[in-house]
C-alpha cells in the first residue's frame, strides 16, 4: 500500500502537481528581508534575469545580484564606485517598492512578498 502511494505521488510530480516555486520569486522574497524599505527591480543582463536593489534613501547605491543571489556589482553614482554593468542592465522593471517610497512613487509587490514575512 505505501508504495502505491509513493507510485502516485511521484506520478503527480512528473505531471506537474508538484512545481517548484519561481526562482524569480524565491530570489526576491530573499532580497525583500534587506531591503524591505526599499525597491527592488527585476532587469536584464547579457541575456540572464538579475535584480537590482536599493535603500530608501536619497543617493543610495543600488546592487545588483543575480538570480542566485551573487552580488554581481554596485552602482554608486554620488561616490563614483559604479561597476561596469551598471550601464548594461535592460528592461527593467520594478516588482517591489515600500509604501512611503522617498520617490513619490506607490507601492508595488508583483511577487507578494511583503505578505510571506
Amino acid at each position: 500500500m505505501k508504495r502505491f502511494f509513493l507510485w502516485a505521488l511521484v506520478v503527480a510530480c512528473i505531471s506537474g502537481a508538484c512545481s517548484k516555486e519561481d526562482p524569480k520569486k524565491t530570489q526576491v522574497s530573499i532580497l525583500y528581508q534587506a531591503f524591505s524599505e526599499g525597491s527592488i527591480s527585476e532587469c536584464q543582463l547579457n541575456g540572464e534575469t538579475v535584480f537590482t536593489a536599493q535603500y530608501n534613501r536619497q543617493n543610495s547605491p543600488t546592487a545588483i545580484f543575480s538570480l542566485s543571489g551573487r552580488l554581481l556589482g554596485t552602482c554608486d553614482y554620488t561616490g563614483g564606485n559604479i561597476a561596469p554593468i551598471c550601464n548594461q542592465l535592460l528592461t527593467c522593471k520594478v516588482v517591489y517598492r515600500c509604501k512611503g517610497h522617498i520617490s513619490g512613487a506607490p507601492a508595488v509587490d508583483l511577487y507578494d512578498v511583503s505578505s510571506g514575512i
